[in-house]
């Protein structure tokens, strides 16, 4: 389900057809489907050594819903420039 993110999830920041401004809602910080902060997951990346795909295999963050998707791969990209 990584491939592809729910029908709801739009890129934020991007004008809808009716012209009208969108609305920006605060970057999420967990999964609340699974329960569990992007700091946690990250961590157990690191520990384990694994990839996106296989966080969300083996924890199901980001495989429910898919909700968080976004903000968690903003989150792993910002914190892997951070750590360059």
């Amino acid at each position: 389900m990584i491939e592809t993110e729910s029908h709801f999830q739009e890129e934020r920041g991007r004008r809808p057809q009716s012209g009208r401004l969108p609305i920006l809602l605060p970057a999420m910080t967990r999964c609340e489907c699974m329960a569990m902060s992007f700091e946690e997951l990250s961590r157990r990346m690191s520990a384990e050594r694994w990839t996106l795909a296989q966080a969300v295999e083996r924890t199901g963050c980001g495989g429910m819903c898919s909700a968080c998707l976004p903000d968690l791969r903003r989150y792993l990209a910002v914190e892997n420039e951070t750590a360059a």
